[in-house]
Order: structure tokens, then sequence, then C-alpha cells
């Protein structure tokens, strides 16, 4: 293919991998900033042609060789899409499509009957199952040693079920700072696990962030997160935290989605929709800003200090927090 920022997948090693990994369609579409249908097409070959960087971030998150999961040829004709295969198929093949089509809206409508009477034998005022209660962890894929980076954490918590904890734990030798809300233990220094109790009766998700702040030596390393939520009802299955768990340790600011050394117009307006009011969390806002306004940045390692091109004046120390 003529534009090498596209790339062929090869959908059959995607699924083989993920499955050995454990990870969920969910999960790597969260990851990649996709729909989990389009990670379905992927491993169909149903769209046989992928980004570069979203092939990047799969392989990023599943901890493989970019040609581990893309092919160096053009997918068989057989493979593009179902609806080639449709055109032939004939007779029989469109007959197979509607005894498909038949027993999925069978499926449909039994899912919903067993929705309905779920809500029909349901105790009035009734708690939800622990497992209705779902937590999406936001983290950028890259971040500089020594700066501080940001973690979102929204939680979806049903009508009724009353407080709850969430328990996250950072990565070790990290420091965490800008805790929002407090913590249950203080606010300020890192702790393992953190853990935060809030009140289940909330109209909107809850959200959770704080900044943390890998070493100054940790080039290369890649920094794992994880988290719970606890109820009240002791026994029952804890939700763990969805989303990313994972964040490379490289020479990329965290808000340098592309990996490129530049912030661009897209990449800006990601960052003020998130934290509107980021200087309240910690977040440097006017460094990004200048990030964005100039002409990229450099990250020297030797020195820890990040250098911003195309604006006299204004590099700046590595692992320092602005007030």
């Amino acid at each position: 293919m003529e534009n090498e920022n596209i790339l062929f997948v090869d959908g059959k090693k995607l699924r083989r991998v993920r499955e050995q990994r454990k990870v969920t369609q969910l999960f790597l579409a969260t990851a990649v900033s996709v729909s989990t249908e389009t990670i379905s097409r992927w491993e169909n070959n149903r769209v046989p042609t992928i980004k570069r960087e979203n092939a990047l971030k799969l392989a990023e998150v599943l901890e493989v060789g970019l040609e581990e999961l893309v092919r160096t040829n053009e997918p068989e004709r057989g493979e593009i899409s179902d609806n080639e295969a449709e055109k032939k198929g004939g007779p029989l093949r469109r007959a197979a499509t509607v005894r498909h089509l038949a027993l999925w809206m069978g499926g449909i409508l039994l899912g919903l009957g067993c929705v309905l009477l779920f809500f029909l034998i349901r105790p009035v005022g009734g708690k939800p199952a622990a497992g209705e209660i779902r937590a999406m962890r936001q983290l950028p894929h890259n971040t500089l040693p020594g700066r501080p980076f940001p973690v979102v954490i929204k939680i979806e918590a049903p009508a009724g079920i009353g407080a709850f904890m969430l328990r996250e734990t950072p990565p070790p030798g990290c420091t965490v700072v800008r805790v929002t809300p407090p913590i249950v233990d203080g606010e300020g220094t890192a702790s393992s696990p953190l853990k935060w109790v809030l009140p289940g009766e909330q109209s909107r998700p809850l959200v959770v962030r704080y900044l943390v702040i890998p070493g100054a030596e940790s080039t290369g390393q890649r920094l794992p997160f994880a988290g719970t939520l606890v109820t009240s009802r002791r026994g029952a299955l804890e939700p763990v935290v969805e989303g990313v768990a994972m964040v490379a340790v490289s020479a990329y600011h965290w808000a340098d989605e592309n990996c490129d050394h530049r912030i661009d117009d897209y990449e800006i307006l990601s960052v003020i929709e998130r934290f509107p009011d980021g200087n309240l969390h910690g977040i440097d806002l006017d460094e990004i800003r200048a990030i964005w306004a100039g002409q990229g940045y450099r990250w020297h390692d030797e020195s820890g200090q990040l250098e911003i091109i195309g604006q006299a004046g204004t590099e700046t120390g590595g692992g320092q927090q602005r007030p």
C-alpha cells in the first residue's frame, strides 16, 4: 500500500495474542480509543486496514512487536468484507444468513425477557449486585521521567448502592500528588493502595483524579496500575478498575498522544476537554499551550530538561511541579 501510515492488520494473530494475554475487546478498545465494534472488525478481517498509530498502540498494550499484528501483503479477497462474500455466495449462503439472523433476533428477545424478569422479581429498594458498579481508568500511553502525569478514574454506581470504596495501587517508586477527592488516610503522599470512600447516591458519574510523578531515572520502564471497588457486601465480587493499566516512561510528553514530539490542535483540545480547570489539579496547562504554540519539544534525558522548540526562554526543569 502506498500510504505508509496505513497497514494491513492480521485479524487471526490479533485475536490469538489478545486471548493469550487474557485481554477483553472492551479493554483493548479503551486503550486504543476505538469502539469494541472496530476491534471485532479487525479481528474478523472485515476492516483489513489499520492506521499505523493504532497498530502501535495495540502492540504496546499487548506487549508484542508490531510485526506480530500486521501482515506485509494484502489480505485475500475473501477476507475483505462480508458483503463481498455475500455477493459470491448464492441461495445457500443467503438462506444461512436468514437463519443466523433469526437466531440472532431470538437471542435478543430471550435476553430482553431475562432482563424484564429480573426487574419484575427484584425486591423494591433492594441493592444491586456489586458487579453493576463500573470504574474506568484513563491514562496516557507515555510520559516523561520525573514529570507528573494525570490519572483519571470515572465511576458509575447504580442508585441504591450506598457508600463504597475505591482502592487504587499506583506503580512502586512513584510519588502521588494532587489527589481529588482526598484519600482516606490523607492527601499528598504515596500510599499503597490509595483508598477513597465515596457516596453511592449520585446523579452523575464520580470522578477521581491524581497526579503521578515517576522517578527521574525511570526512562524505559513500564508503570503498572491496578484498582478494585469494594461495597458493604462482604464476600461479594470486587470489580476491577477497567481501562488503561500501563504507562511507558519515554521521551514523549503525556499530552503528545501520537508521539511525534508536538502537541497538535486535536491533542490540545483533548487536554482542555478533560482538564478545563487543569491548573487546580496540578496540570501545567501553560507549558502544554507553549508546546502547542511552538514547533514542538525535545526531552534531554541526561539533564532531565524539557526544551520547547520555537519559543525563547521556555526550557523547563524536569521533575519539578509548578505552583
